[in-house]
Protein backbone atom coordinates (compact mmCIF):
# COMPACT_ATOMS: atom_id res chain seq x y z
CA UNK A 1 0.00 0.00 0.00
CA UNK A 2 1.28 3.46 -0.70
CA UNK A 3 2.67 5.96 2.05
CA UNK A 4 0.11 8.75 0.73
CA UNK A 5 -3.15 5.89 0.67
CA UNK A 6 -2.18 5.40 4.48
CA UNK A 7 -1.86 9.46 4.98
CA UNK A 8 -5.24 9.58 3.62
CA UNK A 9 -6.91 7.35 5.96
CA UNK A 10 -8.66 7.74 9.11
CA UNK A 11 -6.71 5.18 10.96
CA UNK A 12 -3.62 6.70 9.25
CA UNK A 13 -4.41 10.36 9.33
CA UNK A 14 -5.10 10.14 13.34
CA UNK A 15 -1.20 10.43 13.86
CA UNK A 16 0.82 10.79 10.87
CA UNK A 17 -1.33 13.52 8.79
CA UNK A 18 -0.01 16.68 10.66
CA UNK A 19 3.70 15.62 10.69
CA UNK A 20 6.18 16.20 8.07
CA UNK A 21 8.26 13.86 6.62
CA UNK A 22 11.75 15.56 8.07
CA UNK A 23 10.21 14.81 12.09
CA UNK A 24 8.71 11.02 11.88
CA UNK A 25 10.17 9.10 14.29
CA UNK A 26 9.66 5.12 15.71
CA UNK A 27 6.06 5.50 16.69
CA UNK A 28 5.39 7.18 13.22
CA UNK A 29 6.87 4.44 11.56
CA UNK A 30 5.56 1.93 13.80
CA UNK A 31 1.97 3.50 12.38
CA UNK A 32 2.65 3.40 9.29
CA UNK A 33 3.78 -0.25 9.43
CA UNK A 34 0.86 -1.09 11.16
CA UNK A 35 -1.26 0.06 8.75
CA UNK A 36 0.14 -1.51 5.48
CA UNK A 37 -0.13 -4.97 7.50
CA UNK A 38 -3.59 -4.09 8.75
CA UNK A 39 -4.63 -3.07 4.59
CA UNK A 40 -3.10 -5.18 2.65
CA UNK A 41 -3.59 -4.54 -1.23
CA UNK A 42 -4.91 -8.03 -2.15
CA UNK A 43 -3.61 -7.37 -5.94
CA UNK A 44 -0.52 -6.73 -4.13
CA UNK A 45 0.18 -8.78 -0.73
CA UNK A 46 3.05 -7.89 0.80
CA UNK A 47 6.32 -9.94 0.46
CA UNK A 48 7.91 -11.32 3.21
CA UNK A 49 11.46 -9.61 2.22
CA UNK A 50 9.72 -6.08 2.59
CA UNK A 51 8.34 -6.90 6.00
CA UNK A 52 11.60 -7.83 6.72
CA UNK A 53 13.50 -5.02 5.49
CA UNK A 54 11.11 -2.77 7.31
CA UNK A 55 11.21 -4.46 10.62
CA UNK A 56 14.93 -4.08 10.15
CA UNK A 57 14.51 -0.40 9.63
CA UNK A 58 12.09 0.08 12.72
CA UNK A 59 15.03 -1.32 14.71
CA UNK A 60 17.87 0.70 12.98
CA UNK A 61 15.63 3.85 13.62
CA UNK A 62 15.54 2.73 17.32
CA UNK A 63 18.78 2.03 17.47
CA UNK A 64 19.62 5.50 15.96
CA UNK A 65 17.30 7.03 18.68
CA UNK A 66 19.40 5.57 21.49
CA UNK A 67 22.27 6.50 19.76
CA UNK A 68 21.94 10.03 19.64
CA UNK A 69 20.20 10.18 23.30
CA UNK A 70 23.11 8.62 24.65
CA UNK A 71 26.07 11.04 22.80
CA UNK A 72 23.66 13.95 24.38
CA UNK A 73 23.97 13.08 28.07
CA UNK A 74 27.77 12.43 27.40
CA UNK A 75 27.92 15.93 25.86
CA UNK A 76 26.44 17.42 28.92
CA UNK A 77 28.95 15.16 31.35
CA UNK A 78 32.07 16.29 29.22
CA UNK A 79 30.92 19.98 29.45
CA UNK A 80 30.50 19.82 32.91
CA UNK A 81 33.36 17.95 33.46
CA UNK A 82 35.38 20.74 31.04
CA UNK A 83 33.69 23.40 33.23
CA UNK A 84 35.01 21.70 36.54
CA UNK A 85 38.33 21.60 35.45
CA UNK A 86 38.43 25.40 35.67
CA UNK A 87 37.51 25.76 39.22
CA UNK A 88 40.13 27.36 40.94
CA UNK A 89 42.11 28.80 37.85
CA UNK A 90 41.96 32.32 36.65
CA UNK A 91 40.12 32.94 33.28
CA UNK A 92 38.68 35.59 30.86
CA UNK A 93 35.34 35.88 29.75
CA UNK A 94 33.41 38.09 27.54
CA UNK A 95 30.07 39.22 29.22
CA UNK A 96 27.88 41.87 27.65
CA UNK A 97 30.69 43.42 25.24
CA UNK A 98 33.56 43.59 27.93
CA UNK A 99 35.98 41.01 29.28
CA UNK A 100 35.88 39.75 32.74
CA UNK A 101 38.71 38.25 34.70
CA UNK A 102 38.82 36.28 37.89
CA UNK A 103 39.38 32.69 39.41
CA UNK A 104 36.27 30.13 38.79
CA UNK A 105 34.42 29.71 41.97
CA UNK A 106 32.35 26.91 41.22
CA UNK A 107 30.19 25.30 38.27
CA UNK A 108 26.49 25.13 38.14
CA UNK A 109 24.52 23.25 35.89
CA UNK A 110 21.06 25.07 35.66
CA UNK A 111 18.61 24.29 32.95
CA UNK A 112 21.02 22.22 31.04
CA UNK A 113 23.54 24.60 30.13
CA UNK A 114 26.72 25.23 32.45
CA UNK A 115 27.48 28.15 34.03
CA UNK A 116 30.78 29.34 35.76
CA UNK A 117 30.84 31.35 38.84
CA UNK A 118 33.41 34.46 39.25
CA UNK A 119 33.34 36.87 41.71
CA UNK A 120 29.74 36.14 43.13
CA UNK A 121 28.57 36.56 38.82
CA UNK A 122 27.69 33.49 36.12
CA UNK A 123 28.97 33.42 33.01
CA UNK A 124 27.86 30.53 30.19
CA UNK A 125 30.82 28.02 29.58
CA UNK A 126 31.36 29.28 26.51
CA UNK A 127 32.14 33.14 27.14
CA UNK A 128 35.47 31.53 28.40
CA UNK A 129 38.22 33.25 25.78
CA UNK A 130 41.35 32.64 27.96
CA UNK A 131 42.63 30.32 30.89
CA UNK A 132 45.44 30.48 32.65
Amino acid sequence: MDVNAIMATPAGAAGVAGASFSRWDKDTFLKILVAQLSHPDPFSPPKPENIIAEMSSLALLEQMTRLTSSLDSFSKWMELGQGAGLVGKKVAVEASGSAVTGAVEKVRLEDGKIRLVIEGQEYPLSAVKEVW
